[in-house]
């Protein structure tokens, strides 16, 4: 998992190429397990925080607010780099079903095309030889 959201995160701004369904969906797995964990940590010392916040222990709650604040933008920086990498991901992925990449356009319709594009990313790969 860890191999396959490293690789993504290399190719990032690689658009041409194919991308297994397994590492796109490990991908997408670690990329929610670290955004949960980062989201955790900013909500606990956020209430740590405000915890300490009128009590004597002032202090605590100022290394609180900064180790907060810090979290929040590394999360902010972490969610505008997961956006390019999950765009160049879900082209590399289209283009291993062989879909042109214009489909990613499909999540633009409401639910129906968010449904859509998950059943796209399910498919299996796309190795030229079958009949249809």
């Amino acid at each position: 998992m860890i191999q396959s959201f490293l690789l993504a995160w290399k190719n990032a701004f690689v658009f041409k190429g194919k991308t297994s369904r397994k590492d796109f969906w490990f991908f997408q797995l670690a990329s929610f397990i670290l955004f949960l964990i980062l989201n955790i940590a900013q909500n606990l010392l956020v209430n740590l925080q405000y915890a300490f916040f009128t009590s004597d222990f002032s202090l605590l709650s100022t290394i609180f607010a900064v180790i907060g604040q810090t979290i929040s933008i590394v999360s902010f920086f972490y969610i505008l780099g997961n956006f390019i990498v999950g765009l160049s991901i879900s082209v590399r992925r289209l283009n291993d079903i062989s879909k042109k990449w214009a489909w990613i356009f499909i999540q633009i319709i409401p639910i129906l095309g968010s449904i859509y594009f998950i059943y796209l990313m399910c498919q299996p790969s796309f190795d030229g030889n079958s009949q249809e």
